[in-house]
């Protein structure tokens, strides 16, 4: 349980060896910088200017939109998916005050989109213990597919409620 996994058998080891407390320890370390960023950033209001610009997209389009555009553009800068969801909830947390819906919406973008930018942790660590190569994320097709299927789900519920 302390150091993980090993196989004694070599093609499988690349796949199964692993795991266990010490292999948590970057993982909880990359967690608690991103906490603390975000509360730097609130603490500072360096993101004020950024709410109301979000909440311009938000107005122009649909509130699901301007959460996957801030998802997107997040975890383009911050590479790992912790610092994203949260970083995305702050910026949108004014545009979407229904908790489950923001729920919702956080997972079919912040959690998402991640794995999908090749130099974030979330897509690569993933790509290189199973030795895959970097291309490999274009074969995310469902990843892909579940954002576009909100924003267009939420532009059709829009539209509904105009008519």
């Amino acid at each position: 349980m302390f150091s993980g996994y090993v196989s004694k058998n070599l093609s499988l080891s690349k796949m199964l060896n692993g795991g266990g407390f010490l292999s948590m320890v970057p993982v909880v370390i990359i967690i608690c910088i991103s906490c603390t960023y975000s509360g730097l950033f609130e603490g500072t209001a360096l993101i004020d200017t950024l709410k109301n610009g979000v909440e311009k997209i938000s107005k122009k389009s649909t509130p699901f939109t301007a959460i996957l555009l801030t998802a997107i553009t997040t975890a383009l800068i911050s590479c790992n998916q912790v610092l994203t969801v949260i970083l995305t909830k702050q910026l949108c947390a004014n545009i979407q005050p229904d908790k489950q819906k923001m729920a919702i919406d956080l997972e079919n973008s912040s959690i998402l989109i991640p794995a999908l930018i090749p130099w974030s942790i979330a897509g690569a660590v993933p790509i290189a213990t199973v030795g895959a190569p970097v291309s490999s994320v274009l074969g995310a097709f469902f990843i892909y597919l579940v954002p576009l299927y909100w924003l267009v789900r939420e532009k059709a519920a829009l539209a509904k409620e105009r008519s």
